[in-house]
Order: C-alpha cells, then sequence, then structure tokens
C-alpha cells in the first residue's frame, strides 16, 4: 500500500480510513521516526503535554503502533509545522512496526 502526499482535507480522510483499515487487518504499519526528530529536545511528555494527549499514546503514535485521529494529526501538525496527511504515510522501506493488539 502506498500512499501520495495529498494537502486537501478528502484526500487526507482517505489515507487516515485506508491505514485505519490496515490496521484492524493487522497489517504492519509505517514508524514515524520522523515525529521524534520534529519533536527536537523536548520530551514526550512535554510534547505530549503541549498537545495534550497522553506521553504513552505519543509513544505509540511515534513507533506507528497506533494512529491518530485526523483532528489529532491537524493538531500535531500545527504544532511541529507539518503537513497533517503525513501522518497516514508510509515511512521509509523497511521502516515499519508491528501494529499493537
Amino acid at each position: 500500500m502506498k500512499f501520495v502526499l495529498a494537502m486537501d482535507a478528502k484526500s487526507g480522510y482517505n489515507k487516515f480510513q485506508q491505514t485505519h483499515k490496515a490496521a484492524i487487518r493487522g497489517e504492519k504499519m509505517p514508524t514515524r521516526s520522523w515525529l521524534r526528530e520534529l519533536r527536537g529536545s523536548r520530551s514526550q511528555r512535554e510534547m505530549a503535554r503541549e498537545i495534550g494527549i497522553s506521553r504513552t499514546y505519543l509513544s505509540q503514535l511515534e513507533q506507528g503502533q497506533r494512529n491518530p485521529a485526523p483532528e489529532l494529526a491537524k493538531k500535531m501538525a500545527v504544532k511541529l509545522g507539518v503537513d497533517w496527511p503525513k501522518f497516514f504515510e508510509e515511512g521509509e522501506p523497511g521502516d515499519t512496526a508491528e501494529v499493537a493488539e
């Protein structure tokens, strides 16, 4: 499954739906090493507080074990200066994690 970056809301929601369905089927989800990099020197705890989520949930997002809801992806994207559909794209080749059950 390959996703193409799109900036419009409809395409972003379509990506969300595709990755959500893949998670339900137990397929590997993309890790988000870019998310850790954009967090910079902030700890997971600090970043999670800024966004309004738990540190554990942020960790799961970074590891690709969970997908954020589109609203949360948008909030995080604004905070990090990225386009929100990026949360639902595939990572680099081989950059995957098993889906948490």
